[in-house]
């Protein structure tokens, strides 16, 4: 693998990570989500 084939691997998480992360929910919608699921089991 070369320097080029790692920043391109590189860059890719990156985005992934980006589009991941502007689709997490916050702290408070992750606790009202567990919450809801808990309350359904």
């Amino acid at each position: 693998m070369n320097i080029r084939s790692n920043r391109n691997e590189v860059s890719e998480f990156w985005l992934r990570y980006g589009m991941l992360r502007s689709q997490a929910l916050n702290t408070e919608e992750s606790a009202r989500l567990i919450e809801h699921m808990a309350g359904e089991l």
